[in-house]
């Protein structure tokens, strides 16, 4: 009588001679190849990869004619109609033969043929929005803006890069919308891109579309958009116009001290002295500014002079010696020590 195990025996035996059958053969196969690549081929023939061969070298070898290294090139991708990196290498011999029209239809043939093959769809996408430009082709530049999705969605461009490039090829907005897609960190991104680039629109649009995405009764997206503008309007010394953005975004957050400090800064380099002395305040109570900070915006005032005063004011009105403290270390910092010891005196007399 066979004894219960020997079945499972048998089975693993087999399968283990048929690994080591499979093993030699890969090992001959390998070893055919490497002594004998005319008989490799003949056995293994593999016309998709000599193809792409072909195609590769063409396109490697500068020292022969555009034009009919482009009409070989197109023969060979006869071979491989859907290998995508054919298509493309294609489609770059003939715009060097400056035939425009077969290069686009490679170039699409090329999107076609593999539209999850990010770093072949970012080649193309680049491919595609120079002859946008070029030709001033409103199909070409979408097409581009379709690539420029695909690889963006796989990882194999950033969306930063896709949107720099649409903004240099002056692409209308639904074309930055198409590459952020629904994903909430693309649309974050296309908003700091817009606002970058003081496109207040652009940026609000975004925001709107992430908002409704996140269902968020808060705007969260719209305040960024806010923030952003700010930042950049205040970069460019635009101090009125920051203030305002920065209010805005303040005001979509429960917290009343909320963007004291760029509010500060902004109203203070729009002249607004009064205003952004109380406001510098409020951000050294809240810990949003350490004395140093506060001297910066200070300095960074439209008329750093009138700044201080306010400043000073306002600290030898402040009944929290702590505060009379913070606001002396200021003016220490500012090289002022007058100032600083009246502030400091004042505190200590109240003490007394």
């Amino acid at each position: 009588m066979e004894a219960r195990g020997a079945p499972r025996l048998r089975l693993l035996s087999a399968i283990a001679a048929g690994a080591a059958l499979i093993a030699a053969g890969r090992d001959a196969a390998a070893l055919l190849r490497a002594r004998a690549p005319s008989t490799s081929a003949a056995l293994w023939p593999d016309p998709i990869g000599e193809a792409e061969a072909s195609v590769r070298r063409l396109a490697a070898d500068s020292s022969g004619d555009p034009y009919s290294s482009f009409v070989a090139a197109e023969q060979a991708g006869a071979r491989a109609p859907r290998r995508g990196s054919v298509h493309l290498l294609t489609a770059l011999l003939a715009s060097e033969a400056r035939q425009s029209a077969p290069a686009r239809r490679e170039l699409g043939r090329a999107s076609a043929s593999d539209p999850f093959h990010g770093a072949l769809q970012a080649a193309v996408a680049r491919a595609l929005l120079v002859d946008a430009v070029e030709g001033r082709s409103d199909e070409l530049l979408r097409a581009a803006a379709r690539s420029f999705a695909a690889a963006v969605a796989v990882g194999a461009v950033a969306c930063e890069e896709a949107y720099t490039a649409l903004s240099a090829a002056e692409a209308p907005r639904e074309l930055f919308e198409l590459v952020a897609g629904r994903d909430p960190q693309r649309l974050e991104r296309l908003i700091e891109h817009h606002a970058s680039a003081l496109d207040r629109a652009g940026a609000l649009a975004a925001a709107a579309r992430l908002d409704r995405l996140r269902r968020d009764p808060d705007r969260r997206g719209r305040a960024l958009a806010c923030r952003r503008l700010g930042a950049a309007l205040l970069v460019l010394k635009r101090g009125a116009e920051a203030a305002r953005e920065f209010e805005q975004a303040a005001a979509l957050d429960p917290d009343p001290d909320a963007l004291a400090l760029d509010r500060a800064d902004a109203l203070l380099m729009g002249g607004a002295n009064g205003d952004g002395a109380a406001l510098l305040l409020r951000a050294i109570v809240s810990g949003q500014a350490d004395s140093a900070r506060a001297a910066g915006s200070l300095r960074c005032a439209s008329d750093p002079a009138a700044a201080a005063d306010a400043l000073f004011e306002l600290g030898r009105s402040c009944g929290d010696d702590a505060t009379r403290a913070t606001i002396a270390a200021v003016f220490a910092e500012l090289g002022e020590r007058t100032r600083a010891s009246e502030l400091l005196s004042t505190a200590s007399g109240r003490r007394g």
